[in-house]
């Protein structure tokens, strides 16, 4: 009987130590697979950050407008403003002194001969007034046919619009604000989308209307004009030539009008 049961645990303890053997093989195996998946399934819960948001342009045009505390009657918007920031700067203190009548920063920017204006302006008791009536000014930039960077502003006043031309770089490409030769009422034949462009080409035709106008008189001769006066049919008078504005304010020596060719600033062409 127990010769039996030896042979029994005799024959049964391979087989036992197999099982475990197998159990324990088995065990670190089922361990790591089930570590795999709840790592695989951490990898896949855990979301991904979220993209860092994009910069700030730099010198943002409503960064400078609160750094530099721009009045609201100054409208530029970024696609008319410069690229250089140096330039956006200057074009919103400059015009920002034009609408609050701060002579002092106006004067240091303007070229000698529009300084000397403002001056004649502000002797004259001129100034004020005319700063009172600006409820709006919007600037439009572009380059002149000389290639000149330039800036159009549109004044809304009490009763209309008035616009006046600035070239804000000097000749050596220095920060001067100068304004442009101006003709009389030149608001009323703005047109078009970019009235920058139609500034300048307005201006030319007036030039080439006066040299038909100087050709004229020299084929005619002196002779001829003197017969013409004596004769009381006096000659017609040549078209205005373009001159420099009488100061540097929106106004024309004819007061204030409201443009009926242009569009105004943020409207369709013709004023609507």
């Amino acid at each position: 009987m127990n010769r039996i049961r030896s042979r029994w645990i005799e024959t049964t303890r391979p087989a036992a130590g197999l099982l475990l053997v197998t159990l324990f093989a088995l065990l670190p195996m089922g361990m790591a697979g089930c570590g795999g998946e709840e790592e695989e399934k951490q990898e896949v819960a855990v979301a991904p950050p979220p993209p860092p948001p994009p910069p700030r342009p730099r010198c943002a045009l409503g960064d400078l407008r609160d750094e530099l505390q721009v009045s609201e009657k100054v409208q530029l918007s970024e696609a008319e403003a410069p690229p250089n920031c140096d330039d956006r700067r200057n074009l919103l203190v400059f015009f920002d002194a034009f609408v609050n009548g701060q002579a002092d920063t106006l004067r240091e920017m303007m070229g000698s001969q529009d300084s000397m204006q403002l001056e004649a302006m502000i002797n004259a008791g001129q100034l004020a007034p005319v700063v009172a009536r600006i409820r709006e000014v919007t600037l439009e930039t572009g380059v002149s046919p000389e290639g000149r960077p330039c800036v159009l502003a549109m004044y809304l006043l009490d009763d209309g619009y008035q616009a006046q031309m600035w070239y804000f770089k000097d000749a050596m490409g220095g920060s001067s604000f100068t304004s442009a030769p101006q003709l009389p009422n030149v608001v009323d034949r703005l047109s078009g989308n970019d009235l920058v462009e139609s500034w300048f080409a307005i201006l030319q035709e007036e030039r080439d209307r006066g040299s038909e106008y100087d050709d004229m008189l020299d084929d005619l001769g002196q002779p001829e004009q003197s017969t013409s006066s004596s004769s009381g049919n006096a000659a017609p008078s040549a078209p205005r030539a373009p001159s420099r504005p009488g100061g540097p304010s929106p106004l024309g020596p004819s007061g204030p009008r409201t443009p009926g060719g242009p569009r105004t600033p943020g409207g369709p062409p013709g004023g609507g």
